[in-house]
């Protein structure tokens, strides 16, 4: 049986073989998840089409279900021959099983975990339990079936899963008060209590567990909470064990301890005459705060110094974190300034701490601590003190202060710790504030206030114009939103105007000096502040983050780990992203990974010449693979994801393309270009696409004919999309002899079904009627079906040409069909809009409802930006038949706004029925009531669009 994992705590996932499997949808993502929670049960055909439509199926229901069951057999079985029967999603009588063993499925392998851990727990071994429970906590992404947990089916299974997490939650607790961490545990069940404040079994926990730490009156305060909660919330009085353990708490009752060698482990360590001397303590009225009290304003930042109020208002351990200039010591001390703890907040500046072992005296001479070299000499003094302590620039001496942080923690109940660093120290118990760049998108952004802001204390009268501002948003963002480099360019205001400041930052390292005299060194210049935090990495280190600089945009592990040679390249991103020089994509799959402009600039430095030559060869070489492996499925049934997966390497395949036209490599850039083609028409990036393969055509040899014939069929489809149909059939002309010339069966096929599609276009019946068929008969003879439903279509537009309506739907339908079986989705979602114009031709309402919502249920697809905008132009003509003109202006109006933006026109590519479709819908209407609705749909946002024809039409 294929190598399979199931996934439902989180989103509904699948990984076969190790790699994730394309599921598609929510649709299909819910089908999958229905199967996986009947365990093996058969699910009625009618049952699963009940659930996943919610009662209310449409017509084309049963034959939907029957694609989405195809595409999850393809998706779970790749590599199932074709007609070979499934041996996972299983027909069974009426109805469908996933047959997968339990250990397959995240849900099932949770509770194993869990019944496991509890059972050692019960026999007296907290260590295997705390394993088992770690392991099945680990197995949880999100929340149970994330994609559908409010379907009816998936609410019981929701309910079971949650309350066995919740089970197993308490009894890692259990684990952790067993096993003497009461300290570290009380932070984390305060949290749990919290969140379920009616579970009795956590409230008993933290009460066992306050007691344990010295803290009886806060357990016998936790326990007339929950007794209040109860009471108030269920009208019930606590069960008997909490009012046994309550009796307990008070008798200080012997069962409450610890028993044997760990509680003796947390006993107080008896004086003895060699043990550390007491330190010497300065009174309070002596010393209470030390914060600096900055001259300049504090600008911008205000979610962040907000969401870290409230952390250390929760937590008794914070991090701010982030790489070098962006404002982590600033944003500390303004919320350290607010707060009103009775002693301190106390700065402790590390930056001058070269000597790990020195960490305690820099501390203990900041409070006026005399003798302080390690935590058991800081404890006794900071034990009953309320304080506050920032320590400031930990990333030098991040092992040591994360030890000494964690030691003066567990000893000093009412101490708080607000860190800086580049890293988070990663000790139990810590909050994290990764800080983020400044917003600097737009004139009024948080990046060009503080700009403006730096600026007037050097030029007062500075009133910048509109365009000022503009270039001053596009400085802000070129310098990633970080603060030092903001404020280092406004210091060069008296000087430079804005245009000349955003002109100089190709250079920025020589630009970006001559800080402020009292800056600490490492502020001083852009350079200095990147020099810090490179010159922390090791050798290893240094090498891989300097090869990353040849990524454009963002990249992921096996990206970075073939462009930079490095086989180690998990653990050194790990490293990267830990120290801040690396930001995480969340949400990706597979992550992505992005370097800060100024990090890859200052990495690009590092680089020899030959150094740089031999990472761009790798990178363009990776380019090339990734683009043909991308362009091969793009038009399978995981197109959605292999086009955003193509998205986001955009930047660096025009990188990658204009390195190899540098170095004299034409063929590897039309390569690449040509590979990308059908991304470029999905996608309307027309005029690029079209630049890039025009170059290579002109630059490249025809030394492999089956690259030329690609190339020239990508021209001319990109030539179609923007409504220059000569261009595309002299494109058609070009490579036509090249697919003959590479014996290829599939581009000779695709050559002849676009002629056919032209040829119907001008009015050539016949011919077009031949060519469509030989192009069917190439695409059996290839074996691509997926050429077979392409086909099939562009005969249906035949027929429709030849004025044989019945021919040209019945031949659609096939389209159609063929279309979903092969999993090309944009062949179905095309074939369904000409569906829908063979429909308006005949006129039949009925029918025309059919197929309009045939297309609106195909329209939506991320990634497509093209198909929907002529999806949506056709609709509007559709409605205008149907007596809607208004909602067709409202959809005209949508239209001409997304595709002006990207450049692209329906009526040009549309030429017969795109200027049909606009003049039925202003034909219907007044010019005041067009223009009213039109502007209506100017506004609408690409999914607000798609919700408005699914309320009309779905």
């Amino acid at each position: 049986m294929t190598d399979i994992r199931l996934g439902v705590l989180g989103r509904i996932s699948a990984d076969v073989a190790g790699e994730p499997a394309a599921l598609g949808g929510r649709v299909p993502r819910s089908l999958l998840a229905l199967l996986v929670s009947e365990r093996g049960r058969m699910v009625s055909a009618d049952r699963i089409v009940d659930e996943l439509w919610e009662g209310a199926p449409p017509a084309s229901a049963v034959t939907t279900l029957h694609g989405y069951i195809a595409s999850l057999r393809r998706a779970l079985e790749p590599d199932r021959a074709a007609r070979a029967p499934s041996t996972l999603l299983v027909r069974q009588g009426p109805g469908y099983v996933l047959r997968v063993p339990p250990e397959a499925v995240d849900a099932e392998r949770f509770t194993q975990h869990a019944q496991l851990g509890s059972r050692a727990l019960a026999a007296g071994d907290p260590a295997r339990a705390a394993e088992e429970l770690d392991a099945a906590e680990r197995l949880w992404r999100g929340p149970a079936y994330a994609d559908c947990r409010d379907a009816a089916f998936a609410r019981p299974e929701v309910v079971r899963l949650e309350a066995l997490r919740l089970a197993a939650r308490e009894d890692r607790f259990a684990c952790a008060l067993r096993q003497g961490e009461h300290v570290t545990a009380v932070a984390a069940l305060q949290a749990h209590a919290d969140e379920h404040p009616l579970r009795e079994r956590t409230w008993s926990l933290l009460a066992l567990a306050l007691y344990r730490c010295g803290r009886q009156g806060d357990a016998l305060a936790a326990l007339r909470t929950v007794r209040e909660r109860l009471v108030d919330e269920l009208g019930a009085d606590p069960g008997p064990e909490l009012r046994e353990l309550e009796a307990d708490i008070l008798a200080q009752s012997p069962s409450l301890d610890l028993p044997g060698p760990v509680a003796a482990s947390f006993a107080p360590a008896a004086r003895t005459g060699s043990g550390p001397e007491p330190v010497h303590t300065a009174s309070a009225s002596d010393r209470t705060r030390n914060l600096p009290r900055h001259v300049s304003s504090f600008v911008g930042r205000q979610e962040q110094l907000a969401g870290l109020r409230s952390l250390l208002d929760e937590h008794r351990l914070v991090s701010v974190v982030g790489p070098g200039g962006m404002g982590k010591t600033r944003l500390a001390n303004e919320a350290a300034a607010a707060r009103d703890d009775l002693d301190g907040p106390w700065l402790v500046e590390l930056t001058t701490v070269t000597d790990p072992a020195d960490l305690p005296h820099a501390i203990g001479s900041v409070l006026g601590l005399a003798g302080a070299d390690s935590a058991r000499s800081l404890a006794p003094a900071l034990a009953g003190r309320s304080a506050l302590l920032v320590l400031d620039n930990c990333e030098h001496v991040i092992d040591a202060a994360a030890g000494l942080v964690e030691s003066l923690l567990e000893q000093c109940p009412e101490l708080r710790v607000l860190a800086t660093s580049r890293e988070p120290l990663r000790i139990a118990g810590e909050a994290v504030l990764d800080l983020p760049p400044l917003d600097a998108d737009g004139p009024d952004s948080e990046a060009v206030r503080l700009f403006r802001d730096r600026a007037r204390t050097l030029v007062p009268t500075w009133q910048p114009s509109a365009e000022e501002l503009a270039t001053l948003a596009e400085v802000c963002r070129t310098l990633d939103g970080m603060p030092l480099a903001i404020e280092l360019a406004a210091a060069h205001s008296r000087t430079l105007s804005v245009r000349q400041i955003a002109d100089h930052l190709d250079d920025r390292f020589a630009l970006l000096s001559g800080g402020t005299r009292t800056a600490p060194q490492r502020h001083r210049s852009l350079e200095a502040a990147v020099a810090w935090s490179h010159e922390s990495l090791d050798v290893a280190e240094r090498r891989f983050f300097d090869r990353l600089s040849v990524f454009a945009g963002s990249f992921d592990l096996d990206a970075a780990r073939r462009v930079t040679g490095d086989t180690a390249a998990l653990s050194r991103i790990t490293g990267l992203v830990a120290k801040s020089l690396v930001a995480v994509e969340p949400g990706t799959e597979p992550r992505r990974y992005r370097m800060l402009e100024t990090l890859r600039h200052y990495g690009d430095r590092q680089l020899t010449e030959g150094e740089r030559r031999e990472v761009a060869a790798r990178h363009r070489a990776w380019a090339e693979q990734f683009a043909e492996e991308a362009g091969r499925r793009a038009r399978s049934a995981d197109t959605s994801r292999w086009l955003g997966r193509l998205e986001a390497e955009l930047p660096n395949f025009r990188t990658a393309i204009a390195s190899a036209f540098a170095v004299g490599e034409p063929v590897v850039a039309l390569r690449i270009a040509t590979e990308l083609y059908w991304f470029f028409y999905r996608r309307g990036h027309v005029g690029e696409g079209l630049d890039w393969l025009t170059r290579g055509l002109a630059e490249a040899p025809p030394a492999d004919p089956a690259l030329y014939a690609r190339s020239y069929i990508g021209k001319a489809v990109l030539h179609y999309l923007s409504g220059d149909l000569p261009s595309a059939g002299a494109a058609l002309d070009a490579a036509q002899p090249f697919a003959l010339e590479a014996e290829d069966p599939e581009h000779r096929a695709l050559v002849l079904c676009y002629r056919a599609y032209f040829l119907a276009a001008t009015g050539d019946v016949p011919g077009a009627a031949e060519c469509g068929e030989r192009a069917l008969a190439l695409a059996r003879e290839a074996a691509q079906p997926w050429v077979e439903a392409e086909a099939l279509m562009v005969l249906g537009q035949v027929a429709r040409a030849s004025g044989d309506l019945a021919a040209a739907d019945a031949l659609i339908v096939r389209a159609v069909s063929a279309a979903h079986a092969s999993g090309h989705e944009w062949a179905a979602l095309s074939s369904t809009w000409i569906g829908l114009k063979i429909a308006m031709d005949m006129g039949d309402r009925d029918h025309l409802v059919r197929r309009a919502r045939e297309l609106v249920h195909e329209l939506y697809e991320e990634w497509d930006v093209t198909s929907w905008l002529v999806g949506l132009h056709s609709l509007a003509g559709c409605l205008a038949m149907l007596g809607r003109p208004g909602d067709g202006a409202v959809l005209l109006g949508t239209v001409a706004a997304i595709g002006g933006r990207i450049g692209f026109f329906p009526e040009r590519m549309d030429p017969l029925d795109g200027p049909r479709n606009a003049e039925a819908v202003r034909a219907a209407l007044s010019a005041e009531e067009f223009d009213a609705r039109f502007a209506e749909g100017r506004g609408m946002a690409r999914a607000e669009a798609t919700a408005y024809i699914r309320d009309l039409l779905g």
